[in-house]
């Protein structure tokens, strides 16, 4: 299992500078700096902004070797892909000391009013594990006011009526009118499992998200299905979340 943090902020200069951390209740948040907890690997980083140039991690364990690059990244910048795909090293972690500070680092070609640059990180106790099994997709569609910087939670209709028993969360992926990160809050856990969230503007690669890819992301009975947080980089209206789910019980 994994769980999401995010950093972000309006970039004012087209030089290097720190995100702030976005305001989470699962994790120590304190200015640019997002505490690591037992969920010390990074198994996933999404990078994404109008005009961004790049985007990085930094930490004192990743400092030892160098700060690693997000690549790639969706962005309008010359040098980018222009695609909505997470980095994946969910085989092959990145491993943070548990009470570091993480930062993250972007840089802009241009400054663009009320568009965000934004950083994704997904964190695991270490690499996730591909599941297997009789999987069924459900989307959802929902109308939310999404607002830049924060997460935004809402519960989530299921749509139809789930036999009573247990299920797995195996995969996601969300659209909403701009792009940006999404996670879902299970009840009663600690973490928020999620990823990256795209727009239509641009090409999207999100299978790494799917089909038990990222193992099991959280499990959960037909009555209790977890609600969803969304933080996107443009403010929006609506959402649509697709589930991979595995009966488990």
């Amino acid at each position: 299992m994994h769980t999401t943090v995010g950093f972000g902020q309006n970039a004012s200069v087209t030089t290097e500078e720190y995100l702030a951390g976005i305001a989470d209740q699962s994790h120590r948040v304190s200015g640019d700096d997002i505490y690591v907890g037992a969920y010390n690997r990074v198994v996933a980083a999404m990078a994404m902004g109008n005009s961004m140039s790049y985007g990085k991690l930094e930490s004192p364990s990743l400092r030892r070797v160098f700060n690693p690059f997000i690549i790639p990244k969706c962005s309008q910048a010359a040098d980018s892909k222009d695609a909505w795909q997470p980095q994946d090293m969910s085989r092959n972690p990145l491993v943070l000391a548990t009470n570091e500070a993480l930062n993250a680092k972007s840089k802009i070609s241009e400054v663009h009013d009320g568009e965000w640059n934004i950083v994704g990180v997904n964190l695991a106790k270490g690499a996730l594990t591909t599941v297997t099994g009789e999987i069924h997709t459900l989307k959802i569609t929902g109308s939310e006011t999404l607002t830049i910087g924060v997460w935004t939670n809402t519960s989530l209709t299921l749509g139809v009526d789930l036999p009573v028993g247990r299920y797995q969360l195996v995969g996601a992926e969300c659209f909403a009118n701009y792009g940006g990160l999404f996670r879902f809050v299970p009840i009663g856990e600690d973490f928020r499992p999620g990823g990256i969230m795209a727009d239509d503007d641009f090409q999207s690669n999100l299978g790494c998200q799917r089909m038990g890819n990222w193992g099991v992301w959280c499990e959960f009975d037909q009555l209790t299905p977890p609600s969803l947080d969304i933080c996107p980089y443009i403010a929006g209206t609506w959402y649509t979340i697709t589930m991979d789910l595995i009966k488990v019980g």
